[in-house]
């Protein structure tokens, strides 16, 4: 599986990461697993590291679907760093759709900008 995570439990936090090619199959493989996972807990953040994705082949509809497929609830923040043009245009419209449902979701070019979303160390 391209995607990737650890759970940190005492800091309440999912920390995802992604490569190469990735699409609508395995980020729902991904949220499978997590949503499947005994230290996984519906109301964690996340960070979803989305650096070494070299091609999204998911497409606008396939985005929306994921949109509304998450194993968060809408209280958990989720954050997705992309700092190449592709990766944040998925990211930001990805958000964009989350938004109806009341999820807490942004996209971010840098690290330190999301975890200081998050409230983690720089």
């Amino acid at each position: 599986m391209p995607i990737s995570y650890q759970i940190d439990k005492d800091l309440k936090m999912v920390f995802a990461s992604a490569e190469g090619v990735i699409g609508e199959d395995h980020i729902r493989e991904y949220q499978g697993v997590l949503a499947n996972d005994s230290d996984f807990e519906p109301d964690f953040n996340s960070i979803f590291d989305l650096t070494d994705v070299t091609q999204f082949t998911v497409t606008g509809e396939g985005n929306q679907r994921l949109a509304h497929t998450t194993p968060f609830t809408p209280e958990a923040r989720r954050a997705y760093v992309a700092p190449e043009p592709l990766q944040y245009g998925m990211s930001r419209m990805y958000a964009v759709q989350t938004e109806p449902s009341g999820q807490n979701t942004r996209a971010f070019k840098t690290m330190a900008e999301a975890r200081k979303w998050l409230g983690l160390k720089v």
